[in-house]
């Protein structure tokens, strides 16, 4: 936990811890005269107030924001597309659970869409009991000319022996490039699995710079090892936009290294980088989000303008 999620916290048990206590004052003191101002004072008013805005944003944590999933459309410019453009669309940390949520509304929401690519960018399940849920909802996602993964560390440290992807006709990366084109124009997909880590340059040796190139992984973090490189869209996931967040402050919590890049696109020496904020919520805790909606983020890959 990074200090905002520590200070936040603290905050928190802070409040209730004196709200707790001034009700339990007032009941064991309610028959004196001046038991009401245990509750009535300035002070109290103020904590009275933090306390029911608590309780009201965790309902909507939990009741409402997992289920309102937004849609970011990003576009990108090169000059290695000529007479040709791409969609990408991409989704992340399904997380699934017994219980479904967004799961079955996810090809209604991306099929029309008419994708040339689909990408996951890892973490499927948090439970053996979301295999079902999982494979199904991966399975009912069409792109016309396919549809690639890497694993999440759930997926590489966690249930190992279930195999997520048989069926669902996504193609899992690890150290590998699919070298594709669409309309005559060259372009590739790269991806590791989770656990290769930065030392696992053979995939890297074969990035061709001519070929537009999107670049899979589970984590921000690897982008890092891919300065200079022929990289052209570092595609990942991972923190889930800090799952919770606060006005003015932010993600209150990243598991992502350093805390960069938690959500959205930001530039890395020239590679694009797109943290996407996932569709699911950790199997750690309760289930909640808030101000960190689940997200569905649509590449528009097209030909630079001529200047």
């Amino acid at each position: 936990m990074i200090w905002p999620a520590r200070l936040f916290a603290l905050v928190i048990i802070a409040v209730y811890f004196v709200e707790i206590y001034r009700i339990i004052r007032y009941f064991q003191r309610r028959r004196h005269p001046q038991a009401v101002h245990l509750l009535t004072s300035p002070c109290m008013i103020i904590i009275h107030i933090v306390a029911i805005a608590g309780i009201a944003c965790a309902c909507y944590g939990y009741l409402i924001e997992p289920y309102n999933i937004q849609i970011n459309t990003i576009r990108i410019e090169t000059d290695k597309l000529k007479n040709t453009s791409l969609r990408i669309v991409q989704i992340s940390d399904l997380h699934c659970d017994k219980t479904p949520r967004l799961e079955p509304l996810l090809a209604e929401f991306i099929n029309p869409l008419n994708p040339d690519i689909i990408v996951f960018t890892g973490d499927a399940i948090n439970s053996p009991a979301g295999l079902e849920l999982f494979r199904s909802t991966m399975t009912g996602l069409h792109a016309s000319i396919g549809k690639f993964a890497v694993t999440g560390n759930w997926d590489t440290q966690r249930m190992t022996s279930l195999d997520r992807f048989t069926g669902t006709g996504f193609d899992v990366l690890n150290q590998d490039v699919r070298f594709l084109e669409k309309d005559g124009q060259p372009f590739c997909i790269a991806g590791l699995d989770y656990l290769q880590g930065p030392h696992s340059w053979p995939v890297i040796k074969q990035l061709k710079p001519a070929s537009f190139t999107v670049f899979l992984f589970h984590t921000p973090d690897f982008v890092y090892w891919l300065k200079g490189l022929p990289v052209d869209l570092y595609l990942c996931g991972h923190t889930h936009g800090g799952q919770v967040a606060l006005p003015f402050v932010g993600s209150v919590v990243s598991p992502n290294i350093g805390g960069e890049y938690v959500q959205g696109l930001h530039d890395y020496y020239g590679i694009p980088v797109y943290t996407n904020r996932g569709i699911g919520m950790t199997g750690y805790g309760p289930r909640i989000r808030f101000l960190s909606r689940p997200e569905i983020a649509v590449f528009e890959i097209i030909p630079k303008a001529a200047p």
